[in-house]
Parts: C-alpha cells; structure tokens; sequence
C-alpha cells in the first residue's frame, strides 16, 4: 500500500489530505490516529471501506462505524478521546503552545497493523509568529505577534477560575493575522493567589499597555472563557478602547 500525507506539518486549522492507496479493494480498514501528549494519550478511530478502486481517501470516504460519522477528513484529528493513561479531567497543557505530536496506525481486516506513520505534526503556532512573555509593572501573560509592522487587529484573550495562562488560542489566533496577548490574572507567578483580591483595574492597565504598542490597534478584541467570559462583558462596557465587532475577519496564511 500508499499512503499520503500532505501536509504532515501544519497549523491545527489547516485541512490534511490522507489518502491510502493500493488497498486490497473491498476490504475494511482501521485507521487508528493517536495523540502522544505527556499527559498521556488520545486517539480517534474509524473503519473504512476501500471499494473496488482501493484506495480510502478521508476526503471522501465516510467511515462505516469509529468515533464518528458523516464525512469530516479532519475528524480523527479533532474527536480524540482518552485512553485510560489519562486521568479524567485532564486538561492537555498549551503553555507554551507547543505542537501536538500524532501516530497513524492502519490495520486491515484481521486486525493486523499494515502502516505506522509517526510524527505527524499539528502547531498551534506559525513559525514566523513571535511569543514573548511579558512581565510590565504587575501585568503579566504572553504576547503573540504575526510577521510585519502593523497594525494588527488585537485581542486580549483571557482564561477563568482555573487560574494560570493558557496561551493556545492567543497562539492560533496570531497564526491567522491577529496581534494577541494572552493575560493572566491570578495563580501565576507572583500575581495574586484568591480570586476575591481581584481588580478590575488590573485589567484596565493591561489594556492601556496593550493599546499603547506601535503594532496593535486602538480599538481592541476581548474574549474570554467561563469567568473570563463574564469579565469581558464587565470590561466591554466601562473600556472604551474594547470593541465588540460586528463581524470577525481572518486573514489567510498567504500573507505569511
């Protein structure tokens, strides 16, 4: 058999084609894709039907039973589930955002492994993107800046209650043209342990810092998850410099 992976390095949101060919035709295959994380491993499967070409194209083929149905080429990379390696509720750590690393195994009828394709890359990050961790007065989190000049459109991106810095959105989003500073607020470094010492104006200043950056605009994004999400409501509305758009624009990797 064949088999194709183009690109086998690439961005999360970027489409991977796979393709196996030479396949005993008619035939079902098992396509087992695992994620090797340090916390353990993830994996997603599905069991396809070559047909009288043989050849199984993920673009096309739809799979006949696994961990999920209709057609999705990207989807044994984005159903993954844990293996009992990982403990419940683990969280996959993005701080740095560094790549996910994933193993292609294809067994065919009788169970026997017919391909092993190891490092198969998927990055939250764009190599021409900057990260530089920030420590201004007491604002603390990760700046994630694209190739160029700018200005850029930019975000501040948030996380909630589970305190420390989660930097895989700010990452993607750069990768897309975006200027991103990914802030922490509590249970990080030196900044405050308990939620109840919270202040709102720590935001305020990150914002002003942020805006103040010859790269960045003055009219900012601001997302957040959980309570992140309720702080960007409360912020929306007392910072003038925090912008709700109508309309979100991405721009593509060519410009890279």
């Amino acid at each position: 058999m064949r088999l194709i992976i183009e690109p086998k390095d690439s961005l999360l949101h970027e489409d991977v084609k796979i393709v196996a060919e030479d396949l005993e035709p008619n035939a079902n295959y098992l396509f087992v894709m695992k994620m090797l994380h340090h916390v353990g491993t993830f994996y997603a499967k599905g069991v396809y039907n070559s047909g009288a070409t043989g050849v199984i194209d993920l673009h096309v083929n739809q799979p006949i039973r696994g961990s999920y149905s209709g057609s999705n080429p990207q989807a044994l990379f984005q159903v993954q589930q844990r293996t009992d390696n990982v403990r419940p509720g683990q969280y996959c750590t993005t701080s740095p955002p560094e790549p996910y690393i994933y193993e292609l195994e294809i067994r065919d009828a009788v169970g026997e492994v017919v391909w092993t394709e190891k490092d198969i890359i998927k990055r939250w990050k764009h190599p021409a993107v900057t990260r530089t961790e920030i420590e201004v007065d007491e604002i603390r989190g990760t700046l994630f800046k694209p190739p160029g000049d700018g200005p850029f459109p930019s975000i501040i991106d948030i996380s909630g209650t589970g305190g420390g810095l989660n930097e895989h959105k700010g990452a993607a989003l750069a990768s897309r043209g975006f200027c991103v500073f990914s802030l922490a607020f509590f249970q990080y470094k030196d900044l405050i342990k308990e939620m109840r010492h919270l202040d709102i104006n720590y935001f305020k200043k990150a914002i002003k810092w942020f805006v103040s950056l010859p790269f960045t605009s003055n009219r900012i994004g601001y997302q957040g998850v959980s309570f992140g999400g309720l702080l960007v409501n409360i912020l929306a509305a007392n910072c003038p410099e925090v912008l709700l758009p109508k309309k979100l624009f991405i721009r593509s990797d060519s410009e890279f």
